[in-house]
């Protein structure tokens, strides 16, 4: 039975040509649920002559390797007996902006979905449409071009050819990785009590998609017997990746040792460790600017030619080998790690990557099932680290400190700060109450704040404007939206298992939202 391997044309597209720097003063904030509502806004706006969301594919062979590459294109329009495939762009730039600045990702988009749909319609042209929505201003732009049949496959196959070259690369090495597993042996002249049986259950959880529940005494050798056997399930294809997920670097670095051990015996096999950024960024301060960081400076542009040649050169990538490998090709030691961690069999990180709504790894955990292991060391833990990830505070005095700094800088954030001071001062004054009357300096609700959410995302909304038009390095500034931001995407896990607290604290006032029990997102993302 012939091999299968699915990418969709946008991975594809933004793989291959990816370019460019890493750019946090980039930011478009445009929620996933926005732009869907955005994308069917548009669809809804034409007449039966207008199909949405058309399924597009293109299989070919590839060294007995059955490759499909497939999307979905947003639109297909009959206009005149004339045929136009439109792909919807949500953004917050000036629409007309894209006239004069072409984002060759978009046009290579759209230039896949047309040519899949020449060749399986034999059409000998076809126009391509780029729709651009500004999702504040509701502005749209439509940018249309026309190509040949002939143009477009030669941009089509360009992608293919050098998506084989990745493919080999991988399918080379995954052959010599599952030989190697195939002839592992326990690195060890003997297990010790009670290792064999829980290799044995964690083998049998992994083919058979089931979770595994251990606990053992320290000593016991509990990370050889759950490394060893999901290693020896991934060279029998029942999973493609695993994560250790720890919350303490000496167990991270007890797997990496023990990985290292297998090795020794013979493993052939890729790993890469995930260190915080503000641990292994390399300048005085974590400021991923190309004008302040060369390490961001043209950092897509350096990538894949830097990859094609650590990944035959070297399989493990210690947090050490990742600063070395920084430095010697000139790219993000953090940034470096997350893409090393696509072609790494095993990633050893903190429990945030994979559980933490603000920090966790989107290109690994979207909203697809997919076939990884985690491993969760000492997950007793998870539960208390899940209630602090899914929690989130603000204060007033936090907003007004910002209000003395920006005073005369900006009036559409003074005017957004006065309101979300307004909400406190209402609720200083409910507290004063509470106070007087039950002694308490706190207020408990269990439901949502509701009012508090619409004011502090007319704040992200006015800070964004700001700091794109301004290089406004204000820290304060940076730090509280980040921290409404956080608030904000805290609030929408917020359910029966989350409570509101307001509280009084010397001459300040909080606000949190506080997760009681995280037991049904912590199931909801295992179930991916």
């Amino acid at each position: 039975m012939k091999k299968k391997k699915r990418i969709s044309i946008r991975n594809l597209v933004e793989f291959i040509m990816k370019h460019g720097s890493i750019d946090n003063t980039i930011s478009s904030n445009i929620k996933p649920i926005e732009g869907t509502r955005a994308h069917q806004m548009i669809q809804k706006s034409y007449d039966e002559n207008y199909s949405a969301e058309v399924s597009l594919k293109y299989e070919f062979e590839h060294n007995d390797i059955k490759i499909r590459v497939e999307g979905r294109a947003d639109g297909i329009l009959i206009e005149n007996n004339e045929i136009i495939i439109d792909e919807i762009k949500t953004t917050l730039k000036d629409v007309n902006s894209y006239n004069d600045e072409i984002n060759n990702l978009h046009l290579a988009q759209v230039k896949c979905y047309g040519y899949i749909y020449c060749f399986e319609n034999q059409l000998d042209s076809i126009t391509l449409q780029l729709t651009y929505y500004n999702i504040e201003n509701t502005s749209i732009n439509y940018i249309r071009y026309k190509y040949s049949k002939d143009e477009l496959e030669k941009d089509f196959l360009y992608l293919i050819e050098e998506y084989k070259k990745w493919i080999d690369l991988e399918m080379d090495y995954i052959e010599n990785r599952n030989n190697s597993i195939e002839n592992m042996t326990f690195p060890y002249d003997n297990y010790r009590q009670g290792q064999r049986e829980l290799a044995v259950y964690v083998y049998k959880s992994v083919i058979e998609g089931k979770k595994c529940l251990a606990q053992a005494p320290t000593g016991t050798g509990k990370t050889i017997s759950t490394l060893f056997p999901t290693i020896k399930a991934m060279g029998q294809g029942h999973t493609s990746k695993i994560f250790y997920i720890t919350a303490k670097t000496i167990t991270r670095e007890v797997c990496e040792n023990t990985i290292s051990i297998m090795k020794n015996k013979g493993l052939n096999i890729k790993y890469t460790t995930i260190t915080a950024k503000e641990k292994v960024c390399k300048m005085d301060e974590v400021n991923c600017n190309p004008i302040y960081c060369k390490y961001a400076n043209g950092y897509f542009d350096r990538i894949n030619n830097a990859l094609k040649e650590i990944l035959v050169s070297k399989n493990d990538y210690s947090r050490n080998t990742i600063e070395y490998l920084s430095e010697k090709y000139c790219l993000c030691p953090f940034e470096l790690s997350l893409d090393l961690a696509l072609f790494s069999d095993v990633v050893i990180c903190d429990y945030n990557y994979v559980f933490d709504p603000k920090v966790s790894l989107k290109r690994f955990f979207d909203n697809r099932k997919n076939d990884f292991t985690v491993l969760i060391d000492e997950a007793h833990n998870l539960v208390d680290r899940a209630r602090n990830m899914y929690s989130a505070s603000l204060s007033k005095k936090d907003f007004m400190e910002l209000k003395k700094q920006i005073k005369g800088k900006d009036k559409k954030i003074e005017a957004a700060i006065n309101k979300i001071n307004s909400y406190f001062v209402k609720i200083k004054k409910e507290l004063d109450i509470k106070i007087s009357k039950d002694l308490q300096n706190y207020i408990e609700l269990d439901k949502e704040p509701i009012e508090l959410y619409t004011l502090l995302r007319t704040f992200i909304e006015k800070v964004d404007e700001y700091l794109s038009f301004n290089n406004d390095k204000n820290e304060d500034l940076l730090n509280l939206y980040f921290d409404v931001y956080s608030f904000l995407t805290i609030g929408e896990f917020y359910d029966e298992n989350f409570i509101t607290l307001f509280s009084k604290k010397q001459n300040d006032i909080e606000v949190e939202i506080n997760c009681i029990d995280p037991s049904n997102i912590i199931q909801n993302i295992m179930k991916k």
